[in-house]
């Protein structure tokens, strides 16, 4: 495809190289890296480049893995033996900026399925609370957000309040 550009990188510091130096829309990564995570680098990456859609192919157990990686930052999740098609639409899925987990991953760890609606809703929220949102997301804490958004932390709370009831979330 002439809109395809890829690159392969065998460790985590090539990976961090290209990440830095490229433009990409997309990263499609695996989990298996020497001497780290792919979760330290899927964080690494998200904090190099945000706005980067990172999708997970991976061969380990989503069980084990799906939850933490979307807590990373991950915006989808697919196990390498799940057939082509799948790993196809949860790349045009991931792009259409909608996360994508399989019914498979969904079963595991009860997650539940990605709503096309879920842009519609997220158009309720003001600016400052899709900015709390994403970070939170992210898995920043509330004193982090409050520092790089130059709020205090009774704000970043009212606004993930105001957040969880418009969009009819419910709290662990």
């Amino acid at each position: 495809m002439p809109d395809i550009v890829t690159a392969g990188t065998a460790t985590v510091s090539q990976a961090l190289r290209v990440v830095r130096t490229s433009h990409w829309d997309l990263v499609v990564m695996g989990l298996s890296f020497d001497g780290c995570s792919g979760i330290d680098l899927l964080q690494s990456i998200k904090a190099h480049r945000p706005s980067v859609r990172i999708l997970v192919l991976s061969s380990h157990a989503e069980s084990l893995y799906a939850r933490r990686c979307f807590r990373a930052g991950a915006d989808g999740f697919v196990t390498s033996d799940s057939p082509r098609t799948e790993i196809v639409d949860a790349i045009h899925t991931v792009m259409s900026g909608v996360r994508y987990v399989s019914a498979r991953v969904r079963e595991t760890i009860g997650v539940p399925p990605a709503s096309r609606g879920g842009r519609a809703a997220a158009r309720l929220l003001s600016d400052r609370e899709r900015d709390v949102m994403r970070l939170l997301a992210w898995g920043r804490s509330i004193g982090e957000i409050a520092a790089q958004l130059s709020v205090t932390p009774h704000v970043v709370r009212s606004c993930r309040g105001r957040m969880i009831r418009k969009l009819a979330m419910e709290t662990a």
